[in-house]
């Protein structure tokens, strides 16, 4: 049965047009390049030693933080469109972002024990912004503006 299939996996016609990724084509933008010759100009190992400050309460390496640090950085979110810095939440793996009403926005984390995590911890300039309540952030009531902002820390 799969080698009467044989003639489709060894054609040597060209994929449709369709079929070509558009962004092979595109060219990067100044601040893209940078960016990317930025990061191929170091070792790898280099790449981890961003500070972070979030998860002993003092500064190490990322590399040598005992737990899993995701950094958001302004640049970073207003590269990816998002207009407030809690919609940027969603570029990071396991945050949930959840809408409340139109001008709401509030995030968890997704746990194994049910739709929300019990045991957040979320804190604005070293101040607890949890809602026990919920197990999540109303950033409507503690939202920062994208210029004050350094870094933000999801450990």
């Amino acid at each position: 049965m799969l080698a009467s299939f044989g003639h489709l996996l060894h054609s040597q016609e060209d994929p449709p047009a369709n079929a070509k990724n558009p962004a092979a084509a595109t060219p990067l933008t100044p601040e893209e390049l940078e960016d990317l010759l930025f990061i191929l100009e170091k070792p790898p190992e280099d790449l981890f030693e961003q500070p972070v400050f979030g998860v002993l309460g003092f500064e190490q390496k990322q590399g040598r933080s005992p737990a899993a640090v995701h950094i958001l950085r302004p640049k970073d979110i207003r590269l990816s469109g998002h207009q407030r810095w809690p919609e940027a939440y969603r570029m990071v793996p396991g945050m949930l972002v959840m809408r409340g009403m139109s001008y709401e926005t509030f995030t968890s984390m997704r746990s194994f024990n049910g739709f929300l995590v019990e045991k957040m911890l979320a804190l604005v300039d070293g101040r607890e912004a949890l809602d026990p309540v919920f197990s999540s952030v109303n950033w409507y009531v503690n939202e920062v503006p994208l210029d004050l902002l350094d870094r933000i820390e999801i450990i």
